[in-house]
């Protein structure tokens, strides 16, 4: 799966930024930490409430 993200993000299927949102490792414990520290990132929007 991570294979595959890594090649549709090269293909620009999906931006790079999209894709570094999914978090990999190979110790559950350091992935378990990086997701109680995650924030979101600010993203703009294509359109604004009021234009939907």
């Amino acid at each position: 799966m991570i294979r595959f993200l890594d090649h549709v993000a090269a293909e620009q299927f999906v931006k790079p930024q999209t894709r570094a949102l999914l978090m990999v490792d190979t110790d559950p414990a350091a992935l378990l930490e990086r997701y109680a520290g995650y924030r979101a990132p600010a993203v703009a929007h294509w359109l604004e409430r009021s234009q939907t």
